[in-house]
Parts: structure tokens; sequence; C-alpha cells
């Protein structure tokens, strides 16, 4: 299955049993929570889901999503490029119980019979934001302000010290 568009749900389990594969975008406007985590967004989400089971007849999702986003430099508050990207393998599993037998290589998909593909799709974008956003070293307008080692050699002002009378005040209260 490939086309334009990744369908908004899917019966994960039995595309697994028949191995099918997906692909296709999802833009940001189908992905609100985050929408609020991002300025904007230079195209949807390409994202590949390739579906299957493993010997002991899990039902596994392995997932490719990348998308290309606008994000806030937290330097220079200007707005900066960040390639979200994630590749997990998935393993559908119907409750929280049975998410502690699984192998540390499957990340546990908590799903009924049909998944939000689009909502799958954002949970992994969302782990990939990162925890602060900065343009590169070279690119940031933070960085061309002067720093500390600019400012060597520079006359610096006097630094006042406003609890400098607080200790003559206390040595003179030992002598009371």
């Amino acid at each position: 299955m490939s086309n334009d568009a990744l369908p908004r749900q899917a019966e994960l389990r039995q595309w697994s049993a028949r191995e099918i594969d997906a692909e296709g975008n999802v833009g940001l406007d189908k992905m609100p929570r985050l929408a609020t985590a991002v300025v904007d967004a230079a195209g949807p989400a390409t994202a590949v889901l390739k579906c299957s089971k493993d010997q002991q007849g899990r039902y596994l999702v392995r997932t490719r999503v990348e998308m290309n986003v606008l994000m806030t430099c937290q330097r220079c508050l200007e707005p900066c490029d960040v390639l979200l990207g994630t590749d997990s393998v998935l393993a559908c599993v119907w409750d929280d119980v049975t998410t502690g037998e699984l192998p540390a290589e499957y990340d546990p998909l908590v799903t009924g019979d049909v998944t939000d593909l689009h909502e799958l799709i954002e949970d992994e974008l969302l782990l990939a934001v990162p925890a602060v956003a900065m343009h590169s070293t070279e690119e940031c307008q933070a960085l061309s302000v002067k720093t500390t080692d600019d400012v060597i050699g520079e006359e610096v002002e006097t630094t006042t010290r406003p609890f400098a009378g607080l200790s003559e005040l206390l040595g003179s209260s030992d002598t009371n």
C-alpha cells in the first residue's frame, strides 16, 4: 500500500498477520499536540510502516518517521530548522500488563482493534522533539553578541556590593 496520504486508521494486527507495508504523509494540521510544540512545518511528516509477526507470534510494526519543523532557538529566539526523526519497532499489545513481557528491543503499542495512525505518527514525532532547540553554533544570532572573552581588555564597571556595610554593622555589634 503506497500513496500520498497515510490512512487515518488501521487494524495493525491484521496488517501484521498479512505483512502489509504502508507509507505516506501526515500534515501538521492532523497533529494538534505537535503543532503546539513547534512554530511551523516545512512540509508533512513522511512515515513508513512495515508490519510483520516475529517468531513468537507478536504483531510488530516497524516505523520510520521524519518531519522537518521550525522551532524557536532557545539562544537567539529566532526560528530554526529541526529534523525530527525516529526508527522504532513497536509490538501491539492489548493492555499495560503485557508490556512487561516484551523483549527490550520492542516498544509497546497499547492498542485495540483499530489504531489511529495519525496519532501514532504524532507520538513518534513528539518523542523526537529536542528538549532545547538551538541553531548550530555557526548559524545562531545570539553567538554573534560579545562574550566575556571579547570584553577582556575593555574597562569593566566596578561591582557594587550592597551588603558591604552589613559586615561593618555586624563587627560593631560584637564590641557592645
